[in-house]
């Protein structure tokens, strides 16, 4: 069976992500609304009857919908103006290690411009290639922003690699110590002379 492609209007009694705010008209697919909005409550069928009824209604959700678009357009230019600063980790040769997540660009927008990023809202990552890149940003009611990037390499050094300077110091002591031990005598090789037998003491003779 064709699944049905035919829409309605409604008018919504909430606000409902994705699809607007209360008191406002859209239209969404028959099916969306029959079997959630409708069914939730949190719309009505926009009969012409209803709209008369609710027309103030209409009017107020009409002007906070531009009036937030034009505060997420503002964001929007806000973020697109300077980009945030991220690292990756690069081998001797210029090699790349992991890669970028939304959460950690999320993370840096908000720590280094106070600009908060829903991760969901976030698309074209995850990134793995140092240099200039961007990524978008759906902000809602339609409005998409475009989150520049400067992604730079940090040097980093294999843990193995840690591990042989660690064993080269310690047998650098252990050489140390060992040049000690060889210095010092051997008491069975060298034994010390017996004491000489008891003399009587010197006396000084009067002259």
């Amino acid at each position: 069976m064709k699944r049905s492609h035919r829409q309605v209007a409604v008018i919504l009694n909430a606000d409902v992500a994705d699809v607007g705010f209360a008191g406002e008209l859209r239209t969404v697919k028959a099916g969306y609304a029959r079997n959630f909005l409708l069914a939730k409550d949190v719309a009505e069928l926009a009969t012409p009857e209803r709209r008369t009824q609710r027309a103030a209604e209409l009017a107020k959700a009409d002007a906070r919908r531009q009036a937030e678009t034009g505060r997420l357009e503002e964001l929007a230019a806000t973020i697109a103006a300077e980009p945030i600063k991220l690292t990756l980790g690069t081998g001797p040769g210029g090699q790349v290690f992991g890669s970028l997540t939304a959460a950690d660009v999320a993370e840096a927008a908000k720590e280094q411009h106070n600009i908060t990023l829903d991760p969901k809202q976030l698309s074209g990552l995850p990134i793995k290639t140092l240099g200039p890149t961007s990524v978008s940003a759906k902000l809602g009611v339609g409005v998409t922003a475009e989150v520049p990037l400067e992604v730079t390499g940090k040097l980093v050094r294999k843990k193995g690699a840690d591990d042989d300077d660690a064993g080269d110091a310690t047998s650098d002591d252990d050489a140390d110590v060992t040049a000690e031990d060889d210095a010092a005598p051997d008491p069975e090789q060298n034994p010390e002379p017996d004491p000489k037998p008891d003399q009587p003491e010197a006396v000084a003779t009067p002259s």
